[in-house]
């Protein structure tokens, strides 16, 4: 969100990223690698005819300073991001041979073929030296060792940091460059932003304006040696989305310059890996049986996925066969996982069948269809038509502050399971049960936002088996409250719930000789994060003040708990 605070198997993820260098050609690198983007295929090596021929050196053409905090390195090749922008591959020393501290190193976005150092201020006319070493050519070329001179100016950085560059790592994670070193400090009270304050003057967005689609980042961390790098932690983005990353005014450079507005990057594209079927494990016996079947990764909790044509069962062997009658169900048990209860298990012996998922038209939380490869929608599964197997939880849900749906692999007994079944830690009390084929309601004391470890006793499936006493882990629903509070100005204060809100307003928040204007969620609801605006003169600096939150006054969370 935009405010300060801030195993899959295989993936691929591509930057639909436009840029326009200064012959004014435009390039979408959609269809080529964005490396090798700038730069000709020429058969002579000169600065302005680069080519693509790896047994050509790179070479270190010039450094040419643009303020007394920045220097421009230009390469007669395009180099690689993970070699350009690595700040140890740099060293720059004054005329008496004594190493300048460097900040930060951003490769052109434009041109691939300059570098960007940031540095602490430079001596005014002094001459440096910049020497480079283990950088590499896009091409497969190599530079060793090489060194330029230049001489500091007078001119200092007034101007805005801005992006430079985005790469993903997966669908929540975005490694972010600006053109210069950011800061992280708070200009008001000369401390470092911390997460996810920091991460709260970013956000991820549908749209160049910063104004549809958000995707909330949850988190921002500056490089600890280039200071020109952030990875953003978000909500997991949709694959085949056109995304921009949008920074607020907050975001300043080194030297404490920050932009008159928001600021978005170049368009990108997240290409998310397609989803597969991973195993399907089969339980109990009879009519009341169940298959549990795991994707790869999480999917999208809606629509086809628990659609009941969209399971079927062949090729049974062993004696025994397995179908999905008109009566089955399929739940969300995880985000990874549906559960088919009411299978039926029929015949005898022991075997195995294989579970089919029969469409495509099924996606994962990230947006992508399942693979149309039939092998990685298919997995086996084993029966024995006795049923030896004790029952096991599979997940522990709340649906509010005082009620926990218990979901086993099979049908218990109903008899086995009552108020003292399960020990939880930290201590919850039971004071209801009712349990129904393979899952059982609990009404309990009033939940915290916190990690409970339950661990079952005496439970029994329909053939006697007992459950094994092992700990399931689940996070409870408990009441929101206040975890941060960050002070922008003097007239804006950004609080952090521990949990996402649906509603709040000015009369859930008391500040002692201070008016609240507006309360409201930033950047929209569902969100931690409320911004509260202060009447003038708001608050004053270094002076200590007390926030609170009258009770039970209407903010509230996803599943209604009052604050």
């Amino acid at each position: 969100m935009l405010m300060p605070k801030l195993k899959f198997k295989a993936f691929l993820m591509f930057l639909l990223l436009f840029s326009i260098n200064c012959s004014g050609k435009t390039y979408n690198t959609f269809f080529q690698p964005f490396d090798l983007v700038f730069g000709g295929k020429g058969t002579t090596q000169t600065p302005t005819t680069p080519t693509a021929n790896p047994t050509i050196p790179v070479s270190l053409i010039a450094a040419i300073p643009l303020t007394n905090t920045r220097v421009m390195i230009s390469f007669s090749k395009p180099v690689t991001a993970a070699t350009g922008q690595n700040l140890t591959n740099y060293r720059i020393t004054d005329s008496l041979g004594n190493l300048l501290h460097l900040l930060a190193a951003t490769r052109d976005p434009m041109n691939s073929s300059v570098v960007f150092i940031d540095t602490m201020p430079q001596t005014i006319g002094d001459t440096y030296t910049i020497t480079t070493s283990n950088i590499a050519g896009v091409d497969g070329s190599a530079l060793g060792t090489a060194s330029a001179t230049f001489v500091a100016p007078a001119n200092a950085d007034l101007v805005g940091p801005l992006f430079s560059s985005v790469a993903m790592v997966n669908a929540t994670t975005v490694e972010v460059y600006f053109n210069e070193a950011i800061s992280q400090t708070n200009p008001a009270t000369g401390v470092d932003y911390t997460n996810p304050a920091f991460g709260a003057f970013f956000d991820v967005y549908a749209n160049a304006g910063c104004t549809l689609g958000n995707v909330n980042v949850t988190s921002a961390v500056r490089d600890s040696t280039n200071y020109a790098k952030v990875t953003l932690t978000s909500g997991a983005l949709t694959a085949g989305t056109t995304y921009y990353i949008c920074a607020t005014t907050s975001i300043r450079d080194i030297w404490g310059n920050a932009n008159g507005a928001t600021i978005a990057s170049s368009p990108f594209v997240y290409i998310a890996p397609q989803p597969k079927v991973l195993s399907a494990v089969h339980s109990g016996s009879g009519a009341t049986s169940t298959v549990l079947v795991t994707y790869d990764m999480a999917m999208n909790n809606g629509g086809n996925i628990l659609a009941a044509g969209n399971y079927a069962v062949g090729s049974c062997s062993g004696g025994g066969t397995i179908t999905f009658p008109g009566g089955s169900t399929r739940a969300f048990i995880a985000p990874d996982k549906v559960l088919i209860s009411g299978a039926n298990l029929a015949g005898a012996g022991i075997g195995q069948c294989t579970v089919t998922v029969t469409t495509t038209a099924i996606t994962s939380a990230a947006g992508a269809t399942l693979s149309g490869t039939l092998a990685d929608r298919t997995a086996l599964v084993f029966y024995n038509t006795t049923d030896t197997q004790s029952p096991v939880v599979l997940s522990i849900v709340p649906t509010n502050t005082n009620t926990l749906v218990v979901t086993f692999n099979e049908p218990v007994n109903a008899g086995t399971v009552n108020n003292t079944t399960f020990n939880f830690s930290p201590t919850l009390s039971v004071t209801g049960v009712v349990c129904m084929g393979n899952t059982c309601t609990l009404t309990t004391s009033e939940q915290s936002t916190t990690s409970y470890t339950a661990i079952p006793t005496g439970v029994q499936d329909s053939a006697g088996n007992s459950i094994a006493s092992t700990g399931t882990t689940f996070t409870g629903d408990g009441k929101p409250y206040i975890v941060a509070i960050y002070p922008d100005d003097a007239q804006t204060i950004y609080v952090e719930w521990s949990e996402n809100l649906n509603t709040t307003s000015t009369a859930n928040y008391n500040i002692a000789g201070v008016t609240i204007t507006s309360a409201v969620i930033h950047p929209s609801a569902p969100s931690k994060m409320v911004k509260l605006t202060l009447a003038a003169p708001g608050t004053t600096g270094g002076q200590p003040y007390v926030l609170t939150v009258p009770t039970g006054t209407g903010t509230t969370d996803g599943t209604g708990n009052t604050a």
